[in-house]
């Protein structure tokens, strides 16, 4: 039996024999329940009221879901945890509908994405989180590090939720696939990462899938919904923009920690068998304040990313070559992708840390 449809008939089951005890108990109390068993009433007692509206949650956001593109796109890209990293379903192909784009991805027989431009097959290799997958690229040319690699294709080992630590578990469980003298390149999400640093992190909070549920989502649509519509009434996830001024206290109040924690996971990327590593850090989403519909810097809090980065003793790592995103958005532009959480990978330019910190 599919796993999807064991999960449904035991929250029947679970719904029916909690419902019927519900029953006796009603019935034991009080003569008026059973003077008033209406059809409706019978049906709500056997079922369940929660459980009830759970399932009509679910059904109506499944039918919004097909009605909303007939291509079937996903609402976000399906990615699943596998207790070391955070990946793609494996070896598939499928787009996700951001408002009125339409983003097609590709993926490898490790659930990386492959964005190709068919001229070669040299690939340039990235790890990180959503904003190294690039949710709002289709092709090469859109994508932030085609301005580095300027004739390359690339291969994305990435997903949201796959943190900095996780990315070293990749390069660690994928070692036997990567030549000791590949290039390796590393995006650190300024907005999230320096959060995931923290060694009490934990994927399993914010992933709802695991490498069976991925599977499951290849063929199983009303699989994919329902594991969606319970993501969020369990708050693994959300559209919505995170509160700003909530994640800038945040990274004020823990400055210390996170500047701690961010030279031990320098030092850990520095000491990988890889002889060619880059990192590439972008600027927190977070800097920017939206005041009626536009988006202010706040001068302090970049302040503080700034002090917080060229803190970083380039001197120390011998076999790492750091690059920071330039702070050189045009707010008077959309500048942000459609769930406001990411920088368009276009609008991405970067130079060394060196002139970063000098600028």
């Amino acid at each position: 039996m599919k796993p999807f449809f064991k999960l449904i008939l035991s929250h029947f089951f679970d719904a029916y024999n909690i419902s019927k005890a519900e029953e006796n108990s009603a019935y034991e109390n009080s003569l008026i329940m059973y003077a008033s068993s209406s059809l409706f009433k019978k049906f709500l007692f056997f079922f369940g009221i929660k459980n009830i509206l759970i399932y009509f949650i679910f059904i109506f956001f499944f039918s919004s879901n097909l009605l909303a593109d007939n291509r079937r796109c996903f609402k976000i890209p399906p990615f699943g945890y596998n207790d070391y990293y955070v990946h793609l379903p494996l070896n598939y192909s499928f787009c996700v509908k951001n408002g009125k784009e339409i983003i097609n991805y590709n993926t490898g027989p490790f659930g990386e994405r492959i964005l190709y431009n068919n001229k070669n097959f040299n690939y340039a290799l990235v790890f990180g989180d959503s904003h190294a997958l690039g949710l709002d690229v289709n092709n090469v040319s859109q994508y932030f590090l085609a301005k580095i690699f300027k004739n390359k294709n690339f291969k994305l080992y990435a997903a949201p939720n796959n943190g900095p630590n996780q990315v070293l578990e990749i390069l660690k469980i994928q070692s036997k696939h990567i030549p000791n003298n590949s290039e390796i390149n590393i995006v650190f999400n300024g907005s999230t990462d320096l959060f995931r640093l923290n060694p009490k992190w934990d994927p399993k909070r914010f992933v709802d899938f695991n490498d069976i549920d991925l599977e499951e989502v290849k063929d199983n649509w009303l699989f994919y919904n329902y594991k969606l519509i319970t993501g969020l009434l369990k708050k693994k996830f959300t559209y919505k923009r995170p509160n700003t001024e909530n994640l800038q206290n945040s990274f004020i109040k823990s400055f210390k920690d996170t500047d701690n924690n961010l030279n031990i996971y320098l030092e850990k990327i520095n000491n990988l068998k890889y002889k060619n590593i880059k990192l590439y850090i972008i600027l927190p989403f977070w800097i920017y304040e939206e005041k009626k519909n536009n988006y202010i810097q706040n001068k302090f809090i970049f302040d503080n990313f700034f002090k917080l980065i060229c803190n970083i003793d380039s001197l120390k790592y011998k076999n790492l070559d750091i690059f920071v995103q330039l702070n050189d958005i045009d707010n008077s532009i959309d500048f942000l992708t459609y769930d406001k959480r990411h920088f368009r990978s276009n609008l991405i330019n970067l130079t060394t840390l060196n002139e970063f910190c000098n600028f």
